[in-house]
């Protein structure tokens, strides 16, 4: 992992604008973790885990005009100073008050907690920090080390990330063919969760959406429905027989409901939601991935008949409505089973499929066009001196 700091510029944007530093929002010597001082710095993704102290005497022993107060941290008052990042971020620095210094800590865990990602110093009088290259920094320690007192002082802290929500996405689905079966894994890159993707991406969660391009022999009665159905379809299609539990009145590949925390949901016919299809399944209200599944089989397929799918990754805002997102597409001439004809279905993967030719073939995974425009400023370098970053935010969709 490669560790260092671009406080001007990075690949994906810059510094654009200055705000009124947060420090300076609140009367001079306060707490940040009093009532007023902690929901303002919650509001902008900070959560402090030790309550230091805001001087505003001190802050002339590093003079420049609008710069944040001096936080007081070290052995003298609480101990180090250290906070969690509520949003995404791969990146902190700060700037160290004369004479003092220590060390940042990055972890991708909150609470201090999980991997250390890694150590800069922060030298008396200096900015320091670090950008983690792979990783997501999810809490922060900032050491008080070199002062004989070990009194030390801050200002002007800064986070914020230098991937957008594409870089997230991009290449983030693995698609994986056995015979008649088709699998995908979508696990977001920089060690995000779903929760955390979705968010930055504008989303509330993601789900599958596939359509069947074509299906021959559908318009048969009792196959599909009652009365057959079109040639190309949303999967599954409204009034699926076979499997009713997948059916509801939203479009996705899995339905929107489910309890996750009952194993015997998940275990027999769960894997029919989306709850049942994120991992891992011992952390169900912050998943770190979403997996499809399908095996389609049309046992009245001759000679050179073929099933087409398309099969895209959903980013389903609270509204329900949806962008498409990653996709790939796919055929399969499959024509087995166990007996018992099926349109395409989110089966258990552990299922075992019998008999029957064929099975899924003209793969093509990252289709292009598909995922919408990216930020176009992804650098929220902001943090506690408030550095902001302008940007238009994702473009989204409907999809018809």
């Amino acid at each position: 992992m490669k560790l260092a700091f671009r406080v001007q510029r990075t690949s994906a944007s810059h510094f654009l604008t200055w705000t009124p530093p947060l420090l300076n929002a609140h009367p001079a010597d306060y707490w940040v973790e009093e009532a007023g001082p902690s929901s303002t710095f919650k509001s902008l993704g900070v959560d402090f885990l030790v309550n230091a102290k805001v001087f505003d005497e001190e802050a002339f022993q590093i003079p420049k005009a609008g710069r944040d107060r001096l936080i007081a941290h070290g052995a003298k008052w609480k101990g180090n100073l250290a906070f969690d990042l509520l949003s995404p971020a791969n990146g902190v620095g700060v700037w160290s008050n004369f004479i003092d210094g220590g060390r940042i800590k990055a972890y991708d865990g909150r609470g201090l907690t999980g991997n250390l990602l890694g150590v800069a110093s922060l030298n008396g009088g200096s900015f320091g920090g670090l950008i983690s290259t792979d990783a997501v920094v999810r809490s922060v320690e900032i050491t008080c080390d070199f002062n004989w007192d070990l009194d030390c002082g801050l200002i002007d802290i800064q986070f914020g990330s230098t991937f957008t929500f594409d870089d997230v996405i991009k290449d983030a689905v693995a698609v994986t063919v056995s015979g008649p079966k088709i699998s995908a894994k979508f696990q977001p890159k920089f060690g995000l969760t779903l929760a955390e993707t979705a968010k930055l991406g504008g989303y509330d969660h993601f789900n599958w959406y596939q359509t069947v391009e074509k299906f021959p022999h559908s318009e048969t009665p009792n196959w599909l429905t009652t009365s057959g159905i079109s040639p190309s379809f949303e999967d599954p299609p409204p009034g699926y027989l076979t499997h009713p539990l997948m059916v509801d009145s939203l479009p996705y590949y899995y339905r929107e409901d489910g309890d996750p925390f009952n194993a015997g949901v998940c275990s027999s016919g769960g894997w029919y939601f989306r709850s049942c299809n994120q991992g891992p399944l011992s952390d169900f209200d912050d998943p770190l991935f979403l997996t499809f599944y399908d095996r389609p089989n049309n046992p009245l397929l001759t000679g050179a008949e073929q099933m087409d799918f398309i099969t895209e990754l959903a980013g389903v805002r609270s509204s329900d409505d949806f962008d498409q997102l990653n996709k790939f597409t796919w055929s399969s001439n499959f024509n087995g089973g166990t007996g018992t004809a099926k349109v395409t279905t989110a089966s258990d993967p552990n299922d075992i499929t019998v008999g029957g030719t064929g099975g899924i073939f003209n793969l093509r995974t990252n289709v292009s066009g598909d995922i919408p425009e990216p930020n176009t400023s992804a650098l929220l370098l902001v943090g506690l001196s408030a550095l902001l970053l302008l940007g238009t935010g994702v473009v989204h969709g409907k999809a018809t």
